[in-house]
């Protein structure tokens, strides 16, 4: 009996390494909490770009936001937001980036915020990057949803796709890109459980490129000069709120030799016992 007890612990110890989930390795969060509330994000916490709030906000339970509204009040064109978190590796890694927002119907009129990965590289508004964007006016006057947007970093003009979803609550969004794959894809929950965007094809070198999370918003009015008028689309829409950005790169780890040899021990372990039983 002692040799199948063996064979068993043996057996659970192997089972038990192959399952253990690969760790994420944290590269980049920003939650804002110590940029100051009387300015823009740009010039803390090595974020740069143009003047988009922070704010205190209740629909954080006052946590600090980046918030979709124009901090100097005289911008009448896109505001961008970009902080640098070093290139990405073109193949093998798995990345993952996500973030909190709070779609708003109230407040100054912007048409859209966007937050995303980017490369610092390409043009300022695209950035051959990959972003989720909120929209007022998705589809119609009125329509609100969510945007994912992968033209940037596929090369591929139809890489987009829209998810129709009510404004102010919480939502938390996410892009995962796949070196090992080759794609890239948005995550999302809007109550239904779980649910991703098409995967779209991407390439290595477009992959490398990204090397900074990216965002911004759009305070193009119907007339120039006056940003808080009204938006392209003749409605209120005051952007959107972001908190609690995270990238990650959750590339699954590869067991070091001791780990593979525990691996076929635990294997080994199960031969034993199968057959230890037989004769019993």
């Amino acid at each position: 009996m002692f040799f199948p007890r063996i064979s068993i612990a043996l057996a659970l110890a192997g089972t038990i390494l192959a399952i253990q989930p690969a760790t994420a390795a944290v590269i980049f969060t920003e939650n804002w909490s110590g940029h100051s509330t009387a300015g823009g994000a740009a010039g803390t916490n090595g974020w740069t770009g143009d003047n988009i709030n922070i704010n205190s906000s209740a629909n954080f339970g006052g946590s600090n936001v980046l918030d979709g509204n124009d901090n100097s009040g005289t911008i009448d064109d896109f505001a961008v937001i970009e902080r640098n978190i070093g290139a990405f590796n073109g193949s093998g890694n798995v990345y993952t980036f996500s973030v909190d927002v709070f779609g708003q119907t109230s407040g100054n009129p912007s048409h859209n915020s966007s937050m995303g990965l980017g490369s610092s590289a390409s043009a300022a508004l695209n950035r051959a990057g990959v972003h989720w964007t909120v929209l007022y006016d998705k589809d119609s006057p009125g329509n609100t949803g969510y945007f994912f947007a992968a033209q940037g970093i596929t090369g591929n003009g139809s890489a987009f796709e829209g998810i129709d979803e009510p404004f102010n609550q919480i939502e938390t969004l996410q892009i995962v890109i796949d070196g090992n794959l080759g794609e890239v894809s948005g995550v999302y929950d809007f109550g239904a459980g779980l649910m991703e965007t098409t995967h779209f094809s991407v390439s290595s070198a477009q992959i490398g490129a990204i090397d900074e999370v990216f965002g911004f918003t759009d305070f193009r009015s119907v007339n120039p000069g006056s940003p808080s008028a009204s938006t392209p689309f003749g409605t209120t829409f005051s952007g959107a709120q972001w908190d609690n950005i995270v990238v990650s790169d959750d590339t699954p780890s590869i067991p070091e030799p001791g780990s593979l040899a525990l691996m076929g021990i635990g294997v080994i372990g199960l031969g034993a016992l199968r057959r230890a039983s037989k004769r019993l």
